[in-house]
C-alpha cells in the first residue's frame, strides 16, 4: 500500500510541475520577446548605440531565461538561440541590415520554445 501511496504522490507531483512549468515558460518567453523587439525597435530607427544597449540588456535577460527555462525545456533547444544572440552584436553595431531578419528569426525561435511545449490532444494521444 505504501508503493502506491507514494506512486501516486509522485505522479501528482509531476503533473503539477507540468501544469506549473506552461505558465512560467511563457512569461519567460514573452519576457525575452518584448526585449528582442526593443533591440529591433532601436536597430530599425538606425540607433546604433541604443540597439546595443538593449542588446546587453537582452543578454542579461537570456541567462535568466536560460537558468528557468532550462528546468522545463531540453537544454538542446536553447543552443540555437543562444548562437543566434552571440551573432547579433556585430550585426548591431555595424548596423548591418541583416539584423532585422536575425532579431525575426530569434523572436520566432523563442515564441516556437513555448509552443512546442503546449500539450495537444495529438501529443497527449
Amino acid at each position: 500500500m505504501n508503493r502506491c501511496t507514494i506512486s501516486l504522490i509522485i505522479l501528482a507531483a509531476l503533473i503539477l510541475l507540468c501544469i506549473i512549468s506552461l505558465p512560467v515558460i511563457h512569461g519567460q518567453c514573452d519576457r525575452l520577446v518584448r526585449q528582442t523587439d526593443r533591440v529591433a525597435e532601436a536597430a530599425a530607427q538606425g540607433d546604433a548605440e541604443r540597439a546595443l544597449a538593449e542588446y546587453e540588456k537582452l543578454e542579461q535577460r537570456w541567462e535568466s531565461f536560460h537558468d528557468i527555462t532550462g528546468l522545463f525545456v531540453d537544454g538542446e533547444k536553447l543552443d540555437v538561440p543562444r548562437e543566434v544572440i552571440c551573432a547579433l552584436r556585430p550585426l548591431l553595431a555595424a548596423a548591418h541590415p541583416e539584423a532585422a531578419s536575425e532579431l525575426a528569426r530569434l523572436r520566432g525561435m523563442i515564441e516556437g520554445l513555448y509552443e512546442e511545449e503546449v500539450p495537444g490532444w495529438a501529443h497527449i494521444l
